[in-house]
């Protein structure tokens, strides 16, 4: 598995905990943490977005060096 693919899959894996913590917290009336789950999940698509606007080089870089 490249690096890419491995930070690939652990975005994919934090965005089903984060989906299911809303879940929950939701269901709890938890609404502030659902606030800051919410948070952390937009804090991994604003890296994602970076990363795709990157040319394959540096993205290869920059996610060699989040791991």
């Amino acid at each position: 598995m490249t690096a890419l693919e491995q930070f690939c899959s652990t975005v994919r894996a934090r965005s089903r905990k984060h989906a299911k913590a809303v879940h929950i917290l939701s269901a709890n009336r938890l609404f502030g943490q659902v606030i800051s789950v919410l948070g952390q999940e937009l804090d991994s698509m604003v890296r994602v977005i970076f990363l795709l606007n990157q040319s394959q080089g540096e993205r290869n870089q920059l996610v060699v060096e989040d791991l």
